[in-house]
């Protein structure tokens, strides 16, 4: 299983290779964007997510930094 996700956007997905994890991504975008558009929302999204707006015209976006990363283990009980 291969995991696709975004830190900047809180969006995941995942497929069974790396080409079905970035078609099932590219999917996810389209429709979170699509549907921030349709209603009207995505100047809220991105700053709930911590992106910065610039005060040029035309505004530029800008998304937060990712800082690091780590994998973590996960122990079940047996």
């Amino acid at each position: 299983m291969f995991v696709a996700y975004s830190p900047v956007l809180d969006l995941s997905t995942c497929g069974d290779s790396f080409d079905d994890a970035t078609r099932n991504f590219q999917e996810a975008l389209d429709l979170f964007f699509s549907e921030c558009m349709k209603r009207g929302t995505l100047e809220r999204a991105l700053e709930s997510f911590g992106w910065r707006c610039s005060r040029t015209r035309p505004p530029r976006w800008t998304p937060p930094s990712v800082v690091g990363e780590t994998s973590l283990p996960i122990r079940l009980a047996s």
